[in-house]
């Protein structure tokens, strides 16, 4: 999940770095209230409250949730990052921020359309678009791809 082009939310530890996000600002009732709420497949969010060792929010105490991948078939990763930015945002607006470049070789396009692989989905995550419009629109992306990386394949799939 690219929880990592943002600039205020971490993982509790390098083990669960995405099973477990949060910052000091986040309130990991909330937050999993509302993302149970979306009935994301195959995801359940627990609440949890860490302090991070090292890193962002060091020694912070940072509200947030676990994630439990209940159905590895029905879950649907990126659309479930999407859902846990967008909730993030949503409780602490003007504490949420992309990270700008530089990030690694990359030095003009910003980190979170690299880990998405498409540029304006960032800004999508924080518009008012409905989760299943964004589902079709990752969908279609799929679709479009499925070419390339059918000739890539080196062995058969099931």
């Amino acid at each position: 999940m690219p929880l990592g082009g943002h600039e205020p939310i971490g993982g509790a530890r390098d083990d669960e770095t995405f099973e477990t996000f949060g910052a000091p600002w986040l309130n990991g009732w909330k937050l999993a209230k509302k993302l149970n709420d979306m009935g994301l497949p195959g995801a359940h969010f627990r609440p949890i409250q860490f302090q991070p060792t090292f890193n962002k929010h060091m020694g912070e105490l940072c509200g947030g949730c676990f994630l439990h991948v209940n159905s590895r078939r029905a879950f649907e990763p990126v659309l479930s990052a999407i859902a846990i930015l967008r909730t993030c945002y949503e409780q602490a607006k003007d504490k949420f921020k992309w990270k700008e470049p530089p990030y690694e070789y990359e030095s003009e396009k910003r980190p979170i359309d690299i880990l998405f692989g498409h540029p304006g989905l960032a800004d999508i995550v924080l518009s008012d678009t409905h989760l299943n419009e964004i589902r079709q629109l990752l969908m279609q992306d799929a679709a479009a791809f499925e070419p390339q990386r059918r000739a890539a394949m080196l062995y058969p799939t099931s």
